[in-house]
């Protein structure tokens, strides 16, 4: 019991390290979505780099929207600054590699705060991630609206989907709204259920978060979910395929949205991501391998490169009371 409580944090740290390298190179060396992408590369053409730089760049304003907003987020907590919030949300990429839907993104942040901080951290996540969820739900169901009514020659209409696709994602969305919005309510649970009740303390932090610190949340989201939109644009062109960027964003948003809902571990939504975009880009393009290089190339640029990067600063975090 000694040794966890001294050297828990260490092995930890370090175990989280080895394993995301580990499982990277893995991915890298013995998949054949990596031999793809290089076999589509479009190096011939100076324009074709130019797209592949600026979805590189992205990424740094990508994660730096999810550093303002997780920052933003705990500042009822504990100040910190930018650079250390995005520190902390790589450190989160790195270990989200080992947990479904990247749930483990928590417990990385959490590694840059004191340990009596870090409970109370976990629900400010929660609700700074649910925020993103929202807006990949919203924007997938009006994709889906769109899709139905101004794409005719799509499976929803010829095979009559709309009764258990379209009404259930609507629901789905007044439902997340109403619980977004009113997560307050949620604090509640921990007072009167016994097996929540030792949390119901860390809990009221819930209630700390009002309409507009929600809505800001919100419109942090969406600004990142339109990065994402532009980064996958750009490598859709990288990759020589000729979509209108309207195309691009309604494919881009169903396949976000479809891969959110089905439960996976971040390495497996790799595949699972390029078969899915396939499904609705191939309404656009028969060019299949390139629109799974494409989307691959996105995980790697937005989440491979990140956790390598998030490593670094998981392997620096220092335990602190």
């Amino acid at each position: 019991m000694k040794f966890i409580q001294k050297y828990g944090f260490r092995v930890l740290k370090w175990l989280i390290f080895a394993g995301s390298i580990i499982f990277l190179a893995n991915r890298i060396i013995f998949h054949q979505e990596y031999r793809d992408i290089f076999s589509n590369l479009n190096f011939y053409k100076s324009s074709n780099l130019l797209y592949l730089f600026i979805a590189f760049c992205l990424m740094f304003l990508n994660w730096g929207l999810e550093a303002i907003k997780w920052r933003y987020a705990i500042s009822g907590i504990r100040k910190i600054s930018f650079l250390k919030s995005y520190a902390a949300v790589l450190a989160g990429t790195s270990v989200s590699l080992f947990m479904p839907n990247r749930t483990g993104e928590f417990v990385g942040r959490i590694f840059a705060l004191p340990r009596n901080e870090r409970v109370k951290a976990i629900f400010a996540s929660i609700v700074s991630s649910f925020s993103q969820l929202m807006i990949t739900i919203i924007a997938g169901t009006i994709a889906l609206f769109v899709f139905y009514y101004y794409c005719p020659d799509n499976s929803m209409v010829n095979h009559g989907l709309k009764s258990w696709i379209i009404y259930p994602a609507t629901i789905v969305v007044v439902i997340s709204l109403i619980v977004y919005f009113k997560i307050n309510w949620v604090s509640y649970f921990f007072e009167k259920w016994k097996f929540l009740k030792k949390y119901s303390k860390t809990a009221q932090i819930l209630k700390t978060f009002s309409f507009k610190i929600l809505f800001n949340f919100i419109l942090l989201s969406f600004i990142r979910y339109v990065v994402f939109l532009t980064q996958f644009y750009f490598l859709i062109n990288f990759f020589g395929i000729n979509l209108s960027f309207w195309s691009c964003a309604l494919s881009s948003a169903l396949t976000f949205y479809v891969v959110t809902i089905i439960p996976t571990f971040t390495l497996a939504e790799i595949g699972i991501r390029g078969s899915v975009a396939v499904i609705f880009f191939g309404f656009y393009t028969n060019m299949y391998a390139e629109i799974i290089s494409a989307s691959t190339l996105l995980w790697v640029i937005n989440i491979g490169i990140p956790a390598l990067i998030g490593n670094v600063f998981v392997a620096g975090f220092k335990e602190t009371k």
